[in-house]
């Protein structure tokens, strides 16, 4: 799986601008409402935000608050090589079930003035959207947090935890200018490495100061890690910049326990790095040829064949 983009905005905060972008830039739209609807029309009721609105708050009280979203997820799995705009999440949990299902998930808000939207609505005719001023703030105020129902409506809360926020009040210019530099830092993201050195690795630790260290993780060693000799994995999540990954690969490469023929790796959406004390792999993420020629030289060197499933359509080893 790629990049899938969730977005959230208020009723009428003119999510298309940003939409129009990244279909071309190649993500494939995908519309909560769509499914909704589905259901709506099954049930043989009016297709209208209030229904809407109902009818998701059912499935998820009923099927747990990551429901509509795991129904993209079986949508993307049968297309996983591409990336994906969700439009759009209506609870936080949603975004929660995503950031942890995803790996490159990024969460965009769009907003606007309340006026701006109530006229925006107004003038694009939708027959699900409400009609009158009254309306549309009812509409609004359950839109923006039901306090009724913690798995309701809560795309004020949304808004508050996203990643971007582009502010769409009219300006086109004003709005693309937002929603280039936007894109602008999505690409910085992906652009660099992300992997795990294991420290035990290391028969110099000093690689360590020259990447930026995101997390640690501490694992005790049992018989599955194949490593009687040491007591536990100091497991650290890295970030590498694109334009220092070749160098540092090299440089890991160097720095690795060749007695115990350990092995590091780095990623971004791209491109691989695996990293033996011998040799460096560097992959496309799409070549599952070039996978397996790594995962056959791991298993060369000893190394258990469940902790060298490196592609990404293999289940990982689960530690």
């Amino acid at each position: 799986m790629n990049m899938i983009i969730g977005m959230c905005g208020r009723i009428g905060a003119g999510k298309e601008t940003l939409t129009s972008f990244l279909r071309e830039k190649g993500f494939v739209y995908l519309v909560s409402s769509d499914l909704i609807n589905e259901e709506l029309r099954r049930r043989g009721l009016e297709i209208s935000r209030t229904n809407q609105q109902n009818v998701a708050d059912e499935l998820r009280n009923n099927n747990g608050v990551g429901i509509i979203m795991q129904m993209f997820l079986d949508k993307i799995a049968l297309a996983p090589e591409k990336n994906y705009i969700i439009d759009s999440l209506r609870n936080s949990g949603e975004a929660v079930f995503l950031r942890k299902k995803v790996k490159d998930f990024v969460l965009i808000g769009v907003d606007a003035p309340q006026k701006t939207r109530f006229e925006r609505i107004i003038s694009r005719g939708k027959s699900s959207d409400p009609k009158t001023w009254e309306d549309f703030l009812k509409v609004d105020e359950r839109d923006n947090f039901d306090t009724s129902n913690p798995m309701g409506q809560q795309t004020g809360k949304l808004l508050e935890i996203s990643d971007f926020v582009i502010v769409n009040d009219g300006n086109l210019v004003k709005s693309m200018k937002q929603i280039k530099q936007v894109w602008k830092e999505i690409e910085k993201k992906n652009e660099s490495y992300k992997g795990v050195i294991i420290e035990e690795s290391l028969k110099d630790k000093n690689i360590l100061k020259e990447v930026k260290i995101l997390k640690t993780d501490v694992e005790k060693v049992t018989d599955e890690h194949k490593t009687p000799w040491i007591k536990q994995w100091t497991l650290h999540t890295v970030e590498i910049p694109k334009n220092k990954a070749e160098g540092l690969a090299e440089k890991i490469s160097k720095s690795l326990d060749s007695e115990h023929n350990w092995y590091a790796d780095f990623k971004n959406n791209s491109k691989h790095f695996i990293i033996f004390s011998s040799k460096v792999f560097f992959i496309d993420v799409f070549s599952k040829e070039q996978y397996d020629e790594a995962k056959k030289y791991g298993i060369s060197l000893g190394i258990p064949d469940y902790q060298v499933d490196f592609h990404p359509k293999v289940k990982k080893w689960e530690r």
